[in-house]
């Protein structure tokens, strides 16, 4: 090549160079057809609530709550969501739940929102695709739910079940200890596929900081470190990588995923350490759908006798089936979900020293769910029956979901539940 074309052949490339160096690296530039998506789901019930009871402080004893009718705005959720960029994208979302909720109905999660209701911030993250033609790692950074029980971070409004098992209440409340059980962090995760062999692999390692609902975590404060692995066989449980999990695929499956997860915390004010164990299903073939998971957690500290351990467990298993039903699909569900802790006195002194729950807690649901619209509009009607017991703490002891509402020793009644469930 003669010197004078070389020389224009290289200015030519460096001013090339430098214009997309003006503009940002490649993965930077705005999508011309960004457009962002906003979504709304809500959860509207009719309780009928039978058999409840509260402690009455002042006699020591017991007394019967009237059975009630009781109608809530159960759940709502409006989301923001986006990709600005080709390998970037964002999910806000925020949440209003529980108003109208009676505190001696049957149901769980929380208190009555108030007559002038308040909004709450329930996902707020970013996700860069960090390798430009792979799905094998991604980097997320917010404010989101830790992945390690299925429960937990499974839609609300794609279960079976008409309210979530309350497994994973006692799994986010061990993370981060609080009844939503997000915290700030960030999350490494990512997807590997074989589409000869129809396995796939799914991984996510996140590192989050809790400040336990308080303002801060306390003089001695560490991080949580959470990880899970997810083995797909047969059809993956989702296209690409994502957060979350859902749970009826309407025939579009047939396939398997099994997890494991684990997590580990270092000393704060309340324990030395805390550490999980976590194992769960996903099962769909056709019409069928079954799910799983059972989680164990440890807390480790110190009092004037040495040190001690406090071991707890929760569980659930949910399983549902699509009929046709003329030109809607009806859908059989089950749901039953359990927490075991210690039952004696010393085991729930000790359990109380770590901020962690004790005692038994059982609920078994059985319903029908009509779907107008497959996932999107649906009917539902569902009958859950409720035990619990204290152990040694005693009748007025709060010292687990059954037991606990608004400050108040209650007795959750069974309940005859419909909803509504609609997301557009």
């Amino acid at each position: 090549m003669k010197p004078h074309l070389l020389a224009a052949f290289l200015l030519t490339l460096v001013t090339m160079v430098r214009a997309q160096e003006a503009q940002g690296p490649h993965w930077l530039q705005p999508r011309s057809d960004y457009k962002m998506r906003v979504t709304a789901g809500f959860q509207i019930w009719g309780l009928y609530t039978m058999n409840g009871e509260v402690y009455d402080e002042a006699t020591q004893t017991w007394q019967p709550t009237s059975d009630r009718l009781n109608f809530m705005l159960r759940r709502t959720r409006l989301a923001f969501k986006g990709r600005p960029y080709e390998r970037l994208k964002y999910n806000l979302t925020l949440a209003i739940d529980h108003v109208g909720n009676d505190d001696y109905d049957g149901a769980t999660g929380g208190g009555n929102n108030g007559s002038f209701p308040n909004v709450s911030l329930w996902n707020a993250w970013v996700q860069w695709q960090v390798l430009p033609a792979s799905d094998a790692l991604h980097l997320t950074a917010g404010y989101l739910p830790p992945q390690l029980h299925r429960e937990s971070f499974t839609s609300a409004l794609a279960v079976s079940s008409l309210e979530k098992a309350m497994s994973q209440n006692y799994a986010r409340r061990h993370l981060t200890g609080t009844g939503p059980g997000r915290a700030a962090g960030i999350n490494l995760g990512g997807m590997w596929r074989n589409e000869t062999q129809r396995v796939a692999f799914s991984y996510d390692l996140g590192l989050f900081a809790p400040t336990f609902g308080g303002p801060t975590a306390g003089r001695k404060a560490a991080p949580v470190w959470v990880g899970r692995g997810v083995l797909h066989l047969g059809d993956p449980e989702f296209g690409r990588y994502r957060l979350g999990a859902g749970f009826n695929t309407f025939g579009k499956r047939k396939g398997v995923s099994l997890g494991v997860g684990g997590s580990w915390q270092g000393a704060t004010d309340r324990f030395d350490r805390s550490t999980g164990l976590a194992f769960d299903l996903l099962a769909n073939y056709g019409p069928f759908n079954l799910k799983g998971d059972y989680t164990l957690m440890q807390r480790r500290a110190a009092d004037g006798d040495g040190t001690f351990r406090v071991h707890t467990r929760t569980w659930n298993m949910a399983a549902s089936v699509n009929l046709p039903f003329g030109k809607y699909l009806l859908e059989p569900a089950l749901m039953a979900y359990g927490f075991d802790g210690p039952m004696d006195a010393l085991g729930q002194e000790h359990t109380k020293a770590t901020a962690a729950f004790s005692g038994r807690e059982t609920a078994l649901d059985v319903g029908l769910n009509l779907h107008l619209n497959p996932g999107k509009l649906i009917v539902q009607v569902h009958y859950t029956l409720r035990n619990g017991n204290a152990g040694a703490a005693g009748d007025e002891a709060r010292v687990n979901q059954y037991f606990s509402q608004s400050g108040q020793a209650i007795r959750r009644g069974d309940w005859l539940g419909m909803g509504l469930i609609g997301k557009f």
